[in-house]
């Protein structure tokens, strides 16, 4: 059984998708492992059995609350985002249905349906069409880019070049970028509460703080699992298409990638500094891009290693997750890298130092945002 820190995009898709897109690579989830942290496999076996029983009651229950819960836990389940079956497919659609009835004015599942949905991955030969969650969060929100990049991103994935070029247009034109994810997580951790999860046992205990294991609750393991939980679709597509843009594409990539840049998500604000570090390589704004964008890297790298606090959460509830990190490392006296510091990985120093990442394939462990444990 893989390591409860590689089995969500987090640390196995979402970060190794932004260090792709950040022109650098490595092996997926590395990072979950630099410590030797990982909760056991014995206590991953009983979280796995508790999961699934409490899944089945949920599933027979037709409460709101109970609808939402199993929506926001169901990508808890093994390898649901890397290697999800047909039929878990159809059970998380069946879950969106009812959560939408139930809750029309409510936009949640909507984002749950855009993760599952916008790019082409297996779920989506199982009648996974993500046009209807995208038209409500466009008509709820059409002053958000992240609503209209994801569009862009379903265009490019249904062959769509025109229909990809107005979503980026759109994005480019609207004041913000917000994938709501304080209010996403914050609603796991709450559906979280009600899930009984097994006693921690000693590897699991130092997964969640190695430096102080007898620190370590339940509660650290819902901040964990809240992470893992909470939806966070990235505008793929949009990302790659402005690395290199294109002569008419470049204004709106380059406002794209300032708003990506102020995301209140660590890996939402990582891929728009690394596009806008390339879009200034040869500006004069280019080395306040590459400064901010190694104080970034340096925030990605030193805060995974900090056990979280009841500040944590109250900031990420707040505030979103860049913030909670940011006070998660000033606590600690770590806010900014010293003068002299580089990331060690290539990619990730010639990215900063010239704003050009160097060649394809090298990996980079600092671009990689953490979780909180």
């Amino acid at each position: 059984m893989r390591p409860l820190a590689l089995r969500r995009p987090r640390f196995a898709v979402l970060a190794a998708l932004a260090l792709a897109l950040a022109g650098c690579d490595r092996g997926a989830g590395k990072a979950a492992t630099d410590a030797p942290q990982a909760a056991s496999a014995a206590w991953q076996a009983a979280f796995d059995t508790s999961l699934h029983e409490h899944l089945r009651g949920l599933a027979e229950r037709d409460d709101l609350q109970s609808q939402r819960d199993l929506l926001r836990l169901q990508s808890l389940l093994p390898d649901f985002h890397t290697r999800p079956a047909a039929r878990l497919a159809r059970e998380r659609l069946g879950a969106i249905a009812r959560v939408r009835a139930a809750a029309p004015a409510d936009t949640e599942a909507d984002w749950h349906h855009a993760e599952l949905c916008v790019r082409r991955h297996p779920p989506a030969s199982q009648g996974c069409d993500p046009d209807p969650a995208l038209r409500r969060l466009q008509a709820a929100e059409p002053d958000n880019a992240a609503v209209w990049l994801l569009a862009a991103d379903a265009a490019d994935a249904r062959h769509d070049p025109a229909g990809a070029f107005l979503g980026l247009d759109r994005a480019a034109a609207a004041p913000r970028y917000d994938l709501h994810y304080a209010r996403h997580w914050s609603g796991a951790l709450d559906s979280l509460q009600r899930l009984p999860l097994p006693p921690l046992d000693p590897p699991t205990r130092r997964y969640l703080n190695n430096d102080d294991p007898d620190a370590a609750t339940d509660a650290d393991m819902r901040v964990v699992l809240a992470t893992m939980a909470a939806p966070l679709p990235l505008p793929t597509a949009a990302v790659l298409g402005c690395r290199e843009p294109e002569h008419g594409e470049r204004a709106a990539c380059t406002a794209v990638a300032r708003l990506m840049a102020d995301s209140d998500t660590l890996i939402g604000q990582t891929l728009g500094l690394s596009t806008m570090v390339r879009l200034s390589a040869e500006a004069a704004d280019g080395a306040a891009w590459r400064e901010r964008l190694r104080q970034s890297y340096w925030r990605n790298e030193q805060a995974r290693h900090l056990p979280a606090s009841p500040q944590f959460v109250s900031v990420l509830r707040g505030r979103g997750e860049v913030a909670a990190y940011e006070a998660l490392l000033r606590a600690a006296g770590r806010e900014r890298a010293p003068s002299d510091w580089l990331p060690q990985q290539p990619g990730a120093r010639e990215l900063v130092r010239t704003g050009r990442s160097g060649r394809s394939g090298e990996a980079t462990d600092a671009s990689a945002p953490p979780v909180p444990l």
